[in-house]
């Protein structure tokens, strides 16, 4: 009983002095990205290279920051590079010949 107390001590110090919410599972690569789980329900999506942060990345103001290559969409004679950025998706239009880099930065 003590040692349960004691850990949950712990677990809310913890979390009081972390800047985001507790990595819960790193949810493995699905396409080409991570997915990392974090306290909360959030799940945030990484280079397939990166590891999981042990604490969720803080948001920054919704679609701007680093998005990170979710998906390649080929529609008609036109490519779109779809990003994970700040929790909402966004396309970046390329031509047929050039190829999607894995991070892209939106301000």
């Amino acid at each position: 009983m003590r040692h349960a107390l004691l850990l949950t001590a712990l677990l809310i110090a913890t979390n009081v002095m972390a800047t985001g919410e507790p990595l819960l599972i790193d949810a493995g690569i699905v396409g080409n990205s991570r997915q990392c789980k974090y306290a909360g329900g959030k799940t945030f999506i990484f280079p397939v290279t990166a590891s999981c942060p042990a604490t969720a990345p803080e948001p920054m103001p919704e679609g701007t920051g680093r998005g990170y290559l979710k998906s390649i969409v080929m529609e008609g004679g036109n490519r779109f590079c779809v990003y994970r950025v700040g929790g909402v998706d966004k396309a970046v239009s390329v031509t047929l010949n050039e190829n999607c880099p894995a991070t892209r930065v939106f301000e």
